[in-house]
């Protein structure tokens, strides 16, 4: 993994936050993120444990290989 500092600008990572609700039988999009609260719901406060879509299911993100600095 680099560092943020050696990073060129085609490894930025762009992210788009919407208010889309999946709940309804939609399949999201793969590598669709969204942020859950302690209930397990999504928050209101855009705070909360980061998810992503993949392989057909939500799963958080772990800090497995990403640190703070890599945030």
């Amino acid at each position: 993994m680099q560092l943020a500092n050696e990073c060129t600008h085609e490894q930025d990572l762009i992210m788009e936050c919407a208010n889309v609700d999946y709940s309804q039988k939609q399949v999201p999009p793969k590598g669709t993120l969204r942020l859950m609260n302690s209930l397990n719901t999504p928050t209101t406060i855009n705070v909360g444990r980061l998810e992503m879509f993949r392989e057909g299911r939500w799963g958080s993100v772990c800090n497995l290989g990403f640190s703070e600095r890599s945030a």
